[in-house]
């Protein structure tokens, strides 16, 4: 059975090269990898086998608090058929369990939210804690910040006020001695939801847990480095861990590659712990390590493999270029995907698979969506000089660049390593600024850009809104500023969600003249013929309400690609 370690090793070390171009370097400890189970529904002794067998321990599992405190004060942990419990008896498989603040003695069996009850709560967290003395951790609650495990007045909250109930949880759970020195995971957030979170810390809840938990299943293993990255700008979580207790996919084809990008990613980003959800078919469609008939699925055979030879190891980051992402662990086994380009390998012991381990050819090419898996036997893989990536003709993409602005400062910095960001409104620029996430009603809840001087209009990675403002014409600038000589072409990939049945039109512009304009209603991929630049210009990218002024929604992505012949000073 692996020995999962529970604390971080080898902190992170990121380092951006000061080079012409782009490169990243670091280094750090992999996450340490588990898995979101279900025992605490029953012993299932023939899925207990299966997970013995595969070596996989630091399961994420959940004690209901109305079996265990039947009646008020009776505490009966480990009863015959708490399944949770008999695993914690008698085995070290289980590395958290989870607490849920429901019980029909109190509240009349909502989710908890009388000074009593709430007190009540607490002596059951402590129950749980000197019932095993050796349980890892405790996570307190699942996604409190939705409306999917709450009842009662607390499902009736808004967000932030649900964050204020959470935080009386943790100073009340503070309280009970038996809890002195227990790992605490707080926060039990769907979603990178940096404002709820945040309010939390305001509240003073940091100084009640070890660890900030998040399911980030509406982040992009692309955009989740730097939502991380803006959720640890609040104070409070300078000595916080951040845990993912629950990540997955409900698209079970996709599983494998979509595990192996979150789980680098999420070593890019310092987490400490990642839990894959589920260990077995749920029947939600979120696709599970093994099947109800305990056949092991193809994403089980990725987690397994990432299991011996990523888990809690050191990890080096891959970073060539804004487009193309990777990480070698223990020096083992590499993980590569990204914008679409070739790859040779130059080493003849490096074995080349798929995600799901299945063996591929040897002229593989790094693609988005699918990861290359290269692993060795031999001497330690270096992908700097052990692949070579063919030519790319990508020069600035608005997703894979996609990032944001510190505190008082706005999306532009007007260098030429991506897009400058910004609205306009009648001609005159309105500055886009960080916001956190569900920090309100109707926002995403992951960090995205906002517009605080201006209409509800507000950008991320995949999309954006264009806000209404009456008479008051609004455009989405997205601006390139050019460093080098280059003959380069614009493609524009929409997809309108309708307010209006006119669209949006989509100008390009070379300093400030516009080039074309053309209009779109639904799914489009728009292409602009090559300009030829010079350094020093502007390429800009311009998304308008077209006739209309009632507000647009939609996908966007922007991409510039070198088309070649471009001029230069001589010609």
């Amino acid at each position: 059975m692996l020995n999962v370690p529970k604390l971080r090793g080898l902190a992170l070390l990121l380092v951006i090269l000061p080079c012409a171009g782009f490169a990243e370097i670091g280094a750090g400890t992999a996450p340490a990898l588990g898995v979101s189970s279900e025992f605490q529904f029953g012993s299932q002794s023939a899925l207990r086998e299966v997970v013995e067998a595969g070596n996989i321990s630091d399961l994420r599992d959940g004690i209901i608090w109305s079996r265990v405190e039947v009646r008020p004060g009776e505490f009966e942990l480990g009863r015959r058929g708490e399944g949770a419990s008999d695993l914690l008896n008698t085995s070290s498989l289980i590395g958290i369990v989870t607490v849920f603040p429901q019980n029909p003695n109190y509240d009349g069996g909502a989710t908890v939210t009388s000074k009593e009850s709430i007190e009540a709560f607490a002596k059951h967290v402590e129950s749980v804690a000197l019932a095993f003395p050796n349980l890892p951790s405790i996570e307190v609650a699942n996604e409190f910040n939705t409306q999917s495990f709450v009842k009662g007045p607390a499902q009736q909250l808004a967000p932030l006020e649900r964050a204020d109930l959470y935080a009386q949880y943790l100073a009340e759970i503070a309280k009970r001695p038996g809890l002195d020195g227990r790992h605490i995971i707080g926060a039990a957030t769907h979603s990178v939801a940096g404002g709820y979170i945040w309010r939390l810390l305001d509240q003073g809840a940091g100084a009640h847990m070890d660890a900030v938990s998040i399911h980030p299943y509406t982040s992009e293993a692309e955009q989740l480095p730097r939502q991380l990255d803006v959720l640890r700008r609040h104070p409070g979580m300078a000595d916080l861990e951040i845990e993912v207790t629950e990540f997955g996919t409900n698209a079970p084809a996709d599983a494998p590659d979509k595990f192996w990008r979150m789980y680098c990613s999420m070593a890019m980003s310092d987490v400490s712990r990642a839990i894959w959800y589920p260990l077995r078919a749920r029947g939600d469609g979120f696709a599970p390590l093994f099947q109800q008939d305990l056949r092991i699925t193809p994403v089980g055979r990725a987690y397994l493999a990432a299991q011996q030879m990523a888990s809690s190891r050191p990890v080096q980051f891959f970073r060539p270029d804004p487009f193309t992402s990777g990480c070698v662990f223990d020096g083992r086994l590499a993980v590569i995907w990204g914008a679409p380009r070739t790859v040779d390998i130059l080493r003849d012991d490096v074995e080349v698979l798929w995600a799901d381990t299945r063996k591929r050819s040897r002229e593989p090419a790094i693609e988005e969506s699918r990861v290359l898996i290269l692993t060795t036997k031999g001497a330690p893989i270096d992908l700097d000089t052990d692949v070579v990536l063919g030519a790319s003709d990508l020069i600035a993409d608005s997703y894979y660049q996609f990032d944001f602005p510190a505190e008082g400062e706005g999306a532009r910095d007007g260098d030429s390593l991506g897009f400058d960001r910004f609205l306009q409104v009648n001609g005159e620029v309105v500055e886009f600024a960080t916001c956190p996430g569900q920090e309100t009603r109707n926002v995403p809840w992951f960090p995205y850009l906002c517009a605080p001087q201006g209409p509800a209009s507000l950008l991320h990675g995949r999309g954006f809104v264009l806000g209404a403002r009456e008479r008051q014409p609004m455009e989405l600038v997205h601006q390139f500023n050019v460093s080098e000589y280059q003959n380069l072409a614009a493609e524009v990939t929409l997809n309108i969600k309708g307010r209006d049945s006119d669209g949006v039109g989509v100008r390009l512009e070379h300093d400030g003249r516009v080039i074309d304009r053309q209009i779109t209603t639904g799914d489009s991929a728009l292409l602009f013929s090559a300009v030829p630049v010079v350094p020093g210009d502007t390429l800009a990218l311009v998304i308008d309400s077209n006739d209309t002024l009632a507000g647009d929604v939609g996908e966007l992505r922007i991409r510039l690609r070198d088309a070649g012949a471009a001029l230069t000073p001589l010609e």
